[in-house]
């Protein structure tokens, strides 16, 4: 009788507080994901066997839905390019899994424009939830909804997305750009939040930006919530605009900043507690996505379906590798390396030029010593590109080495992997003057003798920075993409053997 009594009292209480006007108290948990990069299956390396795949992470959400009510999942984007899954079906099974896993929103990341207006629609299509894109939009037509307005648990949720301005335009490719239009991520944000905030109880910024961005628009746009942030490398728990380093909870955040880890290896949970309108308690982990989590049964069959289908295409061993082409992220973005070179080496005697530049961010993986399938191909050079030659001044390509240097702190992907030249630079000296020295076929430099240049359409077009090459003369697109001129090559040698020969010094 005491415990009914009780409970018809805090069934009064609680209807006196919501009829005085004092928003219910809602328990809301955000999962989010980052920086997908076709990882559909788990990671296969001595360091991280069994991490990651979109089977094993439909459980991690399972689970957690499970466990709590109100859940909201979300992925930053760059959901296509980096595996041979990816490179071949274009996004299509990472669209499928996460229709299975009931994604909420997703934002459109650079990546989600390699192939083209077309296939980005089409992805839009076969997704189940909406690909949102509010800092790109198309030249006079919408290409995604600018927002999305969420009902979870009561509360009225707005997401929008955000993309920094060195990614637009030096990150998606340049026959993309001429029919897109770039709007900075904090002018976006408010002017939604201008229109539609009001009406929210909780704003969320989805953004594919570097953490200093991400950042700046937590202290310049403080009616945004939460940041759920992608592009880059994740961190554990959260940041606050009381700045310092991660922590686990915060209480009364303004607003909660949190970024989980790349392609799968970890899925976001961020725990909110929100009432009247805002955060009083946040609380952010990561959790593991490893070989002791089971793979959930339906995306466990989707995955076998694509496995298959891509092992009937790819088994082909078209060729050998002598010893590691080492082509890691870290490596081809920061030094010369044997696949590097040997990359550039087979675009300059296709192009027959002088010199031949490949930017490290086009070079997606190693092939380890033994057999080259055509799937490895796909893996290592997943972009479409094609193989251009132009014609620039020595001047321009001194400018051009300049710009492949100047972020090699952060591993931009600009940094060149070079053939018929060699250049020395000074990481100590500022960006834009660190080139002490270069030589074309043995001899110094001449800024003012032209010379024929063979690169990636990607780079041709002024991507990764490469702008100068944008006023090159004589420009020709040969057609041909550099990852079939590439499987002709491994084909006609059989067993490839490259090395690192100095090309590149970095003091």
């Amino acid at each position: 009788m005491i415990r009914i009594l009780a409970l018809l009292l805090a069934l009064l209480l609680a209807g006196a507080a919501t009829a005085a006007g004092q928003a219910p108290r809602v328990q809301l948990t955000i999962l989010h994901t980052s920086e997908h990069h076709g990882n559909v299956l788990p990671f296969d390396t001595p360091a991280a066997r069994g991490v990651g795949g979109v089977a094993g992470r439909a459980t991690v959400i399972a689970r957690v839905r499970q466990e709590v009510a109100n859940v909201l999942l979300l992925d930053s984007g760059d959901i296509m390019l980096g595996t041979t899954m990816s490179s071949v079906f274009r996004g299509e099974p990472d669209v499928e899994a996460m229709n299975l896993m009931g994604y909420d929103a997703m934002a459109a990341g650079n990546h989600e424009f390699d192939y083209g207006l077309d296939h980005f629609r089409r992805l839009q299509r076969m997704a189940r939830f909406p690909i949102i894109s509010t800092s790109i939009r198309g030249r006079g037509q919408e290409i995604a909804p600018l927002f999305v307005q969420k009902r979870v648990g009561g509360l009225r949720i707005l997401i929008f997305s955000g993309i920094d301005e060195q990614t637009f335009p030096d990150s998606i490719h340049p026959n993309v750009v001429r029919e897109l239009e770039y709007f900075d991520p904090v002018g976006s944000a408010r002017g939604i939040l201008r229109g539609l905030g009001p009406q929210a109880d909780l704003v969320i910024a989805l953004t594919h930006m570097e953490i200093g961005q991400d950042l700046a628009l937590m202290r310049e746009v403080p009616q945004i919530s939460v940041i759920v942030g992608g592009h880059t490398e994740g961190f554990d728990g959260l940041l606050t605009p009381a700045g310092g380093r991660p922590s686990e909870a915060a209480d009364s955040p303004r607003t909660v900043y949190v970024k989980t880890h790349r392609m799968g290896a970890t899925v976001g949970r961020l725990d909110l507690t929100i009432e009247g309108g805002r955060v009083r308690r946040a609380v952010a982990r990561n959790l593991p996505v490893n070989a002791q989590v089971p793979p959930d049964p339906r995306v466990a069959a989707l995955v076998r379906d694509y496995e298959a289908r891509l092992q009937a295409r790819f088994a082909e061993t078209i060729g050998r590798a002598a010893a590691l082409l080492d082509g890691e992220r870290d490596n081809v973005r920061t030094r010369e390396t044997n696949l590097g070179n040997l990359i550039a080496d087979v675009m300059r005697e296709f192009a027959r030029s002088d010199v031949a530049l490949m930017n490290g961010g086009g070079i997606r993986g190693s092939f380890r010593e033994g057999p080259i399938t055509l799937g490895d191909t796909f893996r290592v050079l997943a972009f479409d590109n094609t193989v251009v030659v132009l014609r620039v001044t020595g001047a321009q390509l001194r400018e051009a080495l300049e710009n492949g240097v100047s972020q090699v702190e952060q591993a931009g992907g600009r940094f060149p992997q070079v053939s018929g030249l060699a250049f020395t630079y000074e990481r100590a000296r500022p960006a834009g003057q660190r080139v002490t020295d270069v030589r074309v076929g043995g001899a110094p430099l001449d800024p003012a003798r032209t010379y024929l240049v063979a690169t990636n359409d990607f780079v041709a077009g002024g991507g990764d920075g490469y702008t100068v090459f944008r006023a090159g003369r004589d420009v020709r697109d040969t057609q041909v993409l550099l990852r079939d001129l590439f499987i002709e090559h491994v084909r006609r040698v059989g067993t490839l053997a490259a090395r690192v020969e100095g090309r590149i010094t970095g003091r």
